[in-house]
């Protein structure tokens, strides 16, 4: 059983599941692999598992892992089957985008937004590195980072 989802959710979500020979250890190993991709993805702003699981990760874990074990099986899939599983990998990707960039938030069943973990971030991409593996007679600073450095204490 997954942090986000379980077995019977999975097999609520795809009725075809229980004729299809799959054991609850292989739906597991789909949940373990979904659950997987999207901590990754949501470790860029939250704590991850996030606890108490909100119910459009649940939603999202359970489209993820169904989405995975029908391409994996090709479980009873319609002529369209292939389209709806890049149709549902696509919107799931875009919400995970959302969320990792903070244009979604989280929140809980009752509406209360989870907060976000606490980021230190360093942006230095517009300067030419202060330091490197030179010996330090041949290292050079970047001198708009010093005049930024010295508009900034005016």
């Amino acid at each position: 059983m997954g942090n986000y989802t379980s077995v019977s959710d999975i097999k609520k979500l795809y009725k075809k599941l229980d004729t299809a020979g799959l054991t609850d250890d292989e739906i597991n190993f789909f949940i373990t692999l979904s659950e997987g991709e999207l901590n990754s993805r949501l470790s860029s702003r939250y704590t991850t598992p996030v606890t108490p699981a909100p119910v459009l990760i649940k939603g999202l874990a359970g489209r993820l892992t169904l989405t995975m074990i029908m391409d994996r099986f090709a479980i009873g899939t319609p002529a369209g089957r292939d389209e709806w599983g890049e149709n549902t990998k696509t919107r799931i990707d875009e919400m995970l985008k959302q969320i990792s960039e903070g244009i979604l938030l989280l929140a809980t069943s009752s509406g209360d937004i989870i907060a976000q973990r606490e980021t230190i971030y360093s942006d230095t991409s517009g300067y030419t590195p202060v330091f490197s593996h030179l010996e330090v007679s041949q290292q050079v600073l970047d001198p708009d980072r010093l005049d930024d450095e010295e508009d900034d204490l005016d």
